[in-house]
């Protein structure tokens, strides 16, 4: 059984590609076999993994394209349908057809088999992060350890809960809360990260540490595990004890997909 991890959040800037990317890596060296899809419109899956950036999703849903010719191995085991501008165009016609939010996800359904099928969404409550959000067995959710960044992700579970009045099965395996840039020598960072556990208890995972080799790497087309992979974006280590970063991460999917 496919498993569909969509990473949303309407802010930008709170680590969503990166994080996207980087686990989708992550869990294909782990032997999953990972089908990764840009639908945002800047299309900076590409950037991230070496490519140029290009429409593969418009050609896929409305070219008539066959699987086959859009989508690229980027790593062994990944393979990526990626985005540029015209995936906004897809938003557009999309929102011309009556029911093109189920149409999307019918067809994010019969995808050809693999382990694992990502998301990527745009930052904002669109229809194509809806239907990702829809679509998703597991939700995860980038959050800036930052007030305005909380703010938005309680916006974001409202929005979630009114999606699953019409569509129960969203998000059936979880949503989880992903703190990123996190800092623990600042206050309010630490404080944020108290509060989100208080309230949402064990949607929250553990936090990703703030780490300019993660922009290093994107900027370098490469992920963290081949740029830097005993960083502590990786392995955050507090006391001599693992308390953070994407290799935790990665253990808590494979979790859910084993």
């Amino acid at each position: 059984m496919t498993v569909t991890i969509s990473f949303a959040n309407q802010k930008g800037g709170v680590g969503k590609t990166t994080s996207s990317v980087t686990l989708a890596h992550g869990l294909a060296r782990m032997g999953q076999r990972v089908l990764l899809v840009d639908l945002d419109g800047q299309g900076h899956v590409a950037k991230s993994l070496g490519f140029e950036k290009e429409n593969g999703l418009y050609r896929l849903l409305f070219n008539g394209e066959a699987l086959e010719s859009v989508r690229k191995t980027a790593r062994e085991g990944l393979e990526v349908i990626l985005g540029d501008k015209t995936t906004d165009q897809v938003e557009a016609q999309l929102k011309k057809e009556k029911n093109g939010l189920n149409t999307f996800v019918k067809f994010a359904r019969q995808l050809p088999k693999v382990d694992v099928l990502i998301f990527d969404t745009p930052p904002s409550l669109s229809l194509l992060q809806a239907a990702a959000i829809t679509a998703a067995d597991v939700l995860v959710v980038p959050v800036v350890m930052e007030a305005l960044a909380v703010d938005g992700l309680k916006e974001l579970m409202r929005s979630l809960a009114q999606l699953r009045k019409n569509h129960q099965q969203a998000a059936r395996f979880g949503t989880f809360i992903l703190p990123t840039m996190f800092e623990r020598t600042t206050s309010l960072p630490v404080q944020t990260l108290r509060e989100l556990a208080e309230t949402y208890g064990r949607q929250v995972w553990p936090p990703i540490p703030k780490d300019a080799r993660l922009r290093e790497a994107s900027a370098a087309g490469q992920t963290i595990w081949e740029y830097a992979p005993r960083c502590p974006a990786v392995r955050y280590m507090m006391n001599r004890h693992l308390v953070g970063g994407y290799h935790v991460i990665v253990e808590r999917l494979m979790e859910i997909l084993t």
